[in-house]
């Protein structure tokens, strides 16, 4: 009998929320969990990124993710997830995802690959990407999917939007499916791929209560987000 994946979509919520669900998730979520969600327009700073360098004010959120890595814009077009499965080969487990995100996009209409070690093009350009860490007994992926980007927002909530080249899928497909038909292309890639029986399911109370208490405790905070800036931050 093979396992479940236990599936689910918090919508579009508030970018320090949503951080909280990943950090909480990460901690004490279970084995076999899928996690679809999505942000209001903001911006997620890298865990060790100034603001001042990295992003600036706008009609935007600002956030910062528990992980490394450089400040990255999101809207709600931009489907998020958390994937969380038994392992301790993060290097494999990117491959194996990576080329059923591949497969799912393919499967909606875009020819597309997986390029190594975190990528997913078509015609070259980059719509989806991931990172990856071990988090106790499990590995946990987090990735994303443009389907549609609010170029201008883009360009301007960043300090160096020219480093980062980002496409979307409506460049192309035209009609673009609705989010809920991307989720399930993905979802059904991602079962097959790592052969698990799909289980739709939601946050537990358990969950629910990490989540609000990484939220309120610290991740939800200016002092968290911004630090000493807080104050020209605000400005």
């Amino acid at each position: 009998m093979r396992r479940s994946l236990r599936i689910f979509d918090t919508g579009v919520r508030g970018s320090r929320w949503n951080v909280a669900a990943s950090a909480a998730l990460s901690e004490s979520g279970g084995e076999g969990l899928l996690r679809f969600h999505r942000y209001v327009p903001c911006v997620l700073l890298g865990n060790g990124q100034k603001f001042a360098d990295a992003a600036r004010n706008g009609p935007w959120e600002i956030a910062r993710r528990v992980t490394g890595g450089g400040a990255v814009y999101m809207d709600p077009g931009i489907l998020a997830w958390d994937l969380f499965v038994d392992g301790r080969d993060p290097k494999a487990f990117a491959a194996t995802v990576g080329t059923a995100i591949a497969a799912a996009v393919t499967r909606l209409g875009a020819s597309a690959e997986y390029v190594p070690p975190h990528d997913v093009r078509v015609g070259g350009e980059k719509i989806s990407g991931s990172s990856g860490l071990v988090a106790g007994s499990r590995l946990m992926l987090q990735g994303t999917l443009v389907a549609t980007l609010d170029r201008e927002a883009f360009a301007k909530s960043l300090v160096m939007p020219g480093l980062v080249r980002v496409a979307s899928l409506s460049a192309f497909l035209a009609p673009l499916p609705p989010m809920d038909a991307i989720m399930e292309a993905v979802a059904d890639a991602l079962c097959a791929a790592l052969d698990r029986e799909a289980a739709p399911g939601d946050l537990s109370d358990a969950e629910n209560a990490a989540i609000e208490a990484a939220y309120r405790g610290e991740i939800g905070t200016d002092a968290f987000v911004f630090g000493t800036e807080a104050s020209c931050a605000a400005s």
